[in-house]
């Protein structure tokens, strides 16, 4: 079973493969539904914020299968860039941050701390790698992908109409796991370096 990218392998792709189909016959850009898919996260934050949970859940999906479609229809179109993927990470750290803000918002005075500790996290985790890829390291090891801290906050969304902690411990789990996971690719980034001495 693939651990890092659970919900995009077994489920994400079986909406994503097929709409990007349709978006290819409807003429879209691979960047345009980037920007889709961007606007989409947002709404959902601020749906999530408003403790409107089912109506939020649902934008958040689409949007996180549009995640998916602008890869998969950029292969289609074979316009797969340096760009793309530059603005795809860039815009997913910015939904990522709303998601996280917008259900601290939901109860601020419990969650502020552990869902600005879970961000903080998160976000290191994506920068352990970013920075290990400019020295040459290829660093994808570790469980808190950002897929599987998606997946933790959207059954967090789901069971919260029937257990009002959820969102709570779901920001601890992501805590836990994000700090495992930037501390294994510091290290092995770190053993990896090769440095290169001036003569």
């Amino acid at each position: 079973m693939e651990w890092r990218y659970p919900i995009t392998k077994y489920f994400y792709r079986k909406f994503s493969k097929p709409t990007a189909r349709l978006f290819y016959k409807l003429g879209f850009e691979p960047n345009q539904v980037t920007i889709l898919s961007f606007i989409l996260g947002i709404f959902s934050a601020i749906f999530l914020s408003q403790s409107m949970f089912i109506i939020g859940l649902v934008i958040l999906f689409v949007s996180e299968v549009l995640d998916c479609v602008d890869g998969d229809l950029a292969r289609m179109k074979k316009k797969v860039s340096k760009k793309g993927e530059f603005l795809d990470s860039f815009l997913d750290r910015i939904v990522e941050i709303f998601l996280f803000y917008g259900l601290i918002f939901t109860n601020p005075s419990q969650l502020m701390l552990i869902g600005s500790l879970a961000l903080i996290l998160s976000l290191l985790v994506t920068y352990v790698r970013s920075k290990a890829e400019v020295v040459g390291v290829s660093c994808e090891i570790g469980i808190a992908s950002r897929d599987v801290r998606m997946l933790i906050m959207m059954v967090s969304i789901l069971l919260v109409p029937f257990y009002s902690e959820a969102i709570y411990w779901a920001f601890l789990l992501v805590v836990v796991l994000s700090f495992v996971t930037v501390v294994q690719r510091f290290f092995y980034s770190y053993a990896k370096i090769k440095d290169v001495k001036k003569k």
